[in-house]
């Protein structure tokens, strides 16, 4: 679909608003929409229609239907990849565009980035406001032993220092940069950009204290989430493979025992409902 050639003859303007500030990749926000008066038909469905990184409407786009609010305005909740350093929409309903100010697509920056080097280190930057990028530092590339290890290390240090509801400024980097590797060992063990995000705002979503753990009984829940359809059995194998191997009394499973167990899943392609 060509967004850009379709919207040609039917503008419209409307504003957005969004959850955060300052944005970083593997976020999940919620952008709220509200539409140009009398431009879209009263009965339609909207959707938020875009792709990254100066996307023009000419590759496929990522959508995901908006839910009116009671207000008049629409929401969708947006996860950032990993790879994105802007997020450029329109709105339609299928017959109308709303390509957002100057005509010219929404857009909007996202402030923590992340690039790979030469070297296959993972290099941590700010954006400002006029493209301008500023290293904040950088994780380097393990193997894969080491690199759980140090996830593990890093979960369990966090876990223990959270006491309070407010994280303190080392918390917050101490979970970004256990969020960060989590994604590379999910990338290392074969899981595409898309499916380490996906992955992740699934264990977010029932993971309320951010420590990096989950309760042994949430699992079933976070693979439902995912579209997994399994029964007991094939969920304690997988407990028992994962976590039980190394933890024997282990109450909890952990993002990195998770990731191996979205990967096994994923490479046995077997109990997916496409939803």
């Amino acid at each position: 679909m060509e967004a850009a050639t379709a919207a040609a003859t039917q503008l419209g303007s409307g504003s957005i608003e969004y959850s955060a500030q300052e944005l970083s990749v593997e976020d999940t926000i919620m952008v709220h929409y509200t539409p140009p008066r009398e431009f879209f038909r009263e009965e339609s469905g909207l959707f938020y229609c875009g792709g990254y990184n100066g996307w023009d409407g000419e590759e496929t786009p990522v959508m995901v239907p908006l839910l009116r609010q009671r207000d008049g305005r629409y929401k969708a909740s947006i996860t950032i990849p990993n790879f994105a350093k802007t997020l450029d929409f329109t709105v339609t309903d299928g017959i109308r565009y709303d390509m957002g100010p100057d005509d010219a697509f929404y857009h909007i920056r996202v402030t923590h980035i992340r690039e790979e080097d030469d070297a296959g280190n993972i290099r941590l930057y700010r954006q400002d406001e006029d493209g301008t990028l500023t290293y904040e530092g950088m994780i380097e590339t393990f193997d894969p032993q080491e690199l759980e290890r140090m996830i593990d290390e890093g979960i369990d240090k966090v876990a223990e220092n959270i006491k309070v509801e407010t994280l303190s400024t080392e918390e917050q980097q101490a979970v970004q940069v256990m969020r960060a590797e989590a994604s590379i060992l999910g990338e290392k063990l074969g899981l595409g950009n898309m499916q380490v995000s996906e992955a992740r705002d699934a264990f977010d979503f029932f993971d309320d204290e951010t420590t990096g753990e989950l309760q042994v009984e949430h699992l079933g829940l976070v693979l439902d989430r995912m579209g997994l359809t399994l029964d007991a059995d094939e969920i304690a194998g997988l407990l028992e493979r994962h976590t039980y191997a190394t933890r024997p009394e282990a109450t909890t499973v952990r993002l990195s025992e998770y990731m191996h167990m979205w990967s096994e899943l994923d490479q046995a392609d077997t109990g997916i409902d496409i939803i």
